[in-house]
């Protein structure tokens, strides 16, 4: 679950269609977080699921900014 929530966390970022940039991060997002605590359960390095986390939220918080900057209107620009 850690390597395809920071998949989609990577391809949430160079999305070239910030709707597409969108889904894939609400959906990597909980896989990262999944990926997260089983890498911690099981005493794993879980690096890659810190990185599809961190790659998540910043293009959801990117995303957040441009609706409140440019209106819902532009967004699928």
């Amino acid at each position: 679950m850690s390597i395809a929530g920071m998949v989609l966390g990577i391809v949430s970022l160079v999305a070239p269609i910030r709707l597409l940039a969108v889904i894939t991060a609400l959906v990597g997002l909980p896989l990262a977080a999944t990926g997260n605590g089983v890498d911690k359960r099981r005493g794993a390095k879980n690096g890659k699921a810190v990185a599809g986390v961190v790659c998540n939220v910043l293009t959801l918080a990117f995303a957040v900014l441009l609706i409140l900057l440019l209106g819902f209107t532009d967004y699928t620009l």
